[in-house]
């Protein structure tokens, strides 16, 4: 539950929380001088502040530093978003384009893109194999009743199934399968293919096809192998060069460790997925329960896709709390849109 605070407190913190993320030296009561109150005034308001708990005194002889609570308020109350320039769009833009989305690069580009833009580390997340089409079904006889899918995705990834049927088939019967179900199928996501069989039991063509026993088979095998989340995180190195990690070796230490922790940046990724689409997820510090002790830094996630047209994914990026949070919340809005263009339109 938010705190209310009176108009000169909210003036004052907002004031202590943009200075802080441009410089990362403790604000000073003299700096806010711009505010139009006294000296007596400005200190008195950042007293009350600090006992709070909204911003605290590193040292004695230091100004202030908005603490986690701090920036949590200024999120939810203060923040004002700032749109993109139209610069830094057409670079997002242009780099995004320049990716080869058949290739399956894009995942790769987009974290990369996404990291030097918010000079952060860039994360994006696309779907489980069960929420994106396929625009093509292999198989390979490997032998023993055994055989291996190959499925093509309609955002250029490749993935391998090993499938053990109960019957052994030929070269011939395997063609005939693929065609079988290219031509019912192609486009469609495992989920939706699914949904489709389980339509079609009970009609003539079910009751009449071989060909359609197969496919309830295989789909069922491909289903319990659905596990998988592609996710590619980008730009540690430029943590490195923040003021926070410079001068906390363990803080920079413990952040290096959740991002190589995919089963960590899965579980926060894959709840932003489950919002409301298109939804901005903030968390700042501990109220990211699976950050791992990483308790002065901040998760900033946007859901993307979500659309009719059948994939949804994440994007997000991990820094310290010291963040320019109304660049960063207009960077994952439009990174997100633009993103989900590149996506829609490389099936067209």
């Amino acid at each position: 539950m938010i705190e209310t605070l009176g108009e000169r407190e909210r003036q004052v913190l907002r004031a202590v929380v943009e200075n802080h993320i441009h410089n990362p030296a403790p604000v000073a009561s003299h700096t806010l001088s711009t505010l139009g109150l006294s000296p007596a005034t400005i200190r008195h308001i950042m007293a009350n502040l600090d006992e709070m708990g909204f911003i605290n005194q590193p040292h004695t002889s230091a100004g202030r530093v908005p603490t986690n609570k701090g920036y949590r308020f200024y999120i939810a109350e203060l923040m004002k978003g700032r749109p993109l320039t139209s610069c830094e769009r057409r670079t997002i833009d242009t780099g995004l384009f320049a990716a080869d989305v058949n290739s399956g690069n894009i995942l790769t580009v987009a974290s990369r893109l996404l990291s030097v833009s918010s000079h952060q580390a860039g994360l994006v997340l696309f779907p489980k194999l069960s929420s994106e089409p396929i625009s093509r079904f292999h198989f390979v006889n490997i032998g023993s009743r055994r055989i291996q899918v190959v499925l093509v995705g309609t955002l250029g990834r490749v993935r391998n199934v090993l499938v053990t049927l109960d019957e052994e088939l030929t070269s011939a019967d395997l063609e005939e399968l693929a065609n079988y179900i290219n031509h019912h199928f192609s486009g469609k996501n495992l989920k939706q293919i699914r949904a489709a069989l389980r339509r079609r039991v009970g009609t003539e063509e079910a009751r009449a096809g071989r060909l359609f026993e197969r496919t309830i088979k295989i789909q069922e095998q491909l289903a319990l192998d659905d596990q998988g989340l592609d996710l590619a995180v980008e730009g540690t190195e430029v943590l490195f060069d923040i003021p926070e990690f410079q001068k906390d070796a363990l803080k920079l230490k413990n952040l290096l460790k959740l991002l190589a922790d995919k089963k960590r940046l899965l579980a926060i990724l894959d709840r932003c997925m489950d919002e409301d689409a298109n939804q901005i997820v903030v968390e700042v510090g501990a109220e990211c329960k699976y950050n791992g002790g990483v308790e002065d830094c901040v998760f900033v996630a946007h859901s993307c896709g979500g659309t009719p047209e059948g994939w949804d994914g994440a994007i997000g990026v991990i820094g310290p709390t010291r963040m320019d949070y109304p660049y960063m919340l207009g960077l994952l809005d439009y990174f997100s849109k633009s993103l989900n263009g590149i996506m829609i339109g490389s099936r067209k």
